[in-house]
C-alpha cells in the first residue's frame, strides 16, 4: 500500500492507515518521504509517531542524528569515538558571518547538494541569498572548511567533478551510487553514472 505521511494515525505506539477502504493496523514503513519535509505537513499531521513506535521501519527516523552536518559540532560531546569521521570530514564549525573563501556554508538538512556556497558553482543571486538565510537562522546551517576537488578527464578530454555513494544494510556495503558534475558542486543539475567494481584477479 502506498500513502502519504500523514495518512497514518499513531496508537499505543503502533501505526494504522487512515486511507479510506484501507483502514487499520500498519505492518511494517518503508519510508521514502524525506525526514525534514515532515516538520512542513499540516498541522493536523502527528509525524511525532514516527520516531517513537514499535511498528518495524526500514529507513528508520532515528537516522537524521547522523544525516544533520551539524552532528560534527556535537560529537565530542557524545563520548563516542568517530576517528574514521574526524580523519576524513573538513572541520566544521558554527555558521559565522564574514567568513573568508576558504570556508562554505551548508544547509544542516541539504539535499542533492543545495544551498552549498561554493562561489564558482552558484550564480551571485544565490550567493546573496544563502548568506541572507545563514544571519536569519545560523542554526540552520554549519560552515565548513573547503577542499579542493579534483576533476578526472574523460576519454574524449571532458573534465568532470565526481561523487561516490554508498548503501548500506546493517553497517555493511552494500551497493554504490555515481554522480558527474562540470563544476564543482554535486547538485540537482548532475549526471547519475554507473559504477562497474572489477573483482581481483578476474582477468
Amino acid at each position: 500500500m502506498y500513502s502519504a505521511p500523514d495518512h497514518l494515525a499513531w496508537g499505543q505506539r503502533r501505526a494504522a492507515s487512515l486511507i479510506e477502504d484501507e483502514e487499520g493496523p500498519i505492518d511494517g514503513i518503508v519510508r521514502f518521504f524525506p525526514l525534514e519535509w515532515m516538520a512542513n505537513l499540516p498541522k493536523s499531521a502527528d509525524w511525532h509517531g514516527y520516531y517513537d513506535t514499535e511498528t518495524p521501519s526500514c529507513n528508520h527516523p532515528v537516522a537524521i542524528f547522523a544525516q544533520s552536518k551539524r552532528l560534527p559540532i556535537v560529537w565530542d560531546s557524545l563520548g563516542i569515538a568517530v576517528p574514521t569521521w574526524k580523519e576524513l570530514l573538513p572541520e566544521t564549525r558554527e555558521a559565522a558571518k564574514n567568513l573568508d573563501s576558504t570556508w562554505i556554508y551548508k544547509p544542516a538538512l541539504g539535499r542533492v547538494g543545495e544551498g552549498i556556497s561554493i562561489r564558482e558553482a552558484i550564480s551571485a543571486d544565490e550567493l546573496v541569498r544563502i548568506k541572507k538565510a545563514v544571519r536569519r537562522n545560523p542554526d540552520d546551517w554549519v560552515a565548513q572548511k573547503r577542499f579542493d576537488s579534483i576533476p578526472v578527464t574523460s576519454a574524449d578530454g571532458e573534465s568532470f567533478h565526481l561523487c561516490v555513494g554508498v548503501f548500506t544494510v546493517d553497517g555493511k556495503a552494500a551497493g554504490f551510487y555515481g554522480r558527474v558534475s562540470s563544476h564543482p558542486r554535486i547538485d540537482a543539475k548532475v549526471k547519475d553514472i554507473p559504477l562497474l567494481i572489477e573483482k581481483e584477479n578476474s582477468l
